[in-house]
């Protein structure tokens, strides 16, 4: 299974590059290709970022019950940052944060 959903993840990156280099010709074309690659990338890369904040929540549980404060910014870190590949992400416009800004 594990094989499986990395070789869709990395025909998905080389799909995203192809589209790219393909879209470049044309603006409306480059317009469909940035939004085809970002869609991919937030379906992907959503499930993955859900996951994180899920097993965040859960290691931060020991830490609630002794400091309240330290749980909440641990919470922030991994649950922050970007949810969503835009097409400004993909274009390098627009910056991309995996995790949260620590407070």
């Amino acid at each position: 299974m594990r094989q499986r959903t990395m070789a869709i993840f990395f025909g998905l990156i080389v799909l995203g590059h192809a589209t790219l280099a393909w879209a470049e010709e044309g603006g409306a074309l480059q317009k469909v290709g940035y939004g085809a690659v970002s869609v991919l990338g937030t379906l992907v890369y959503t499930p993955v970022k859900a996951g994180l904040c899920v097993l965040g929540a859960v290691a931060t549980a020991p830490v609630a019950t002794y400091d309240r404060e330290t749980a909440g910014a641990m919470i922030e870190t991994m649950c922050g940052g970007t949810w969503a590949i835009t097409p400004g992400i993909v274009k390098g416009r627009d910056p991309f944060h995996f995790v949260g800004e620590a407070s």
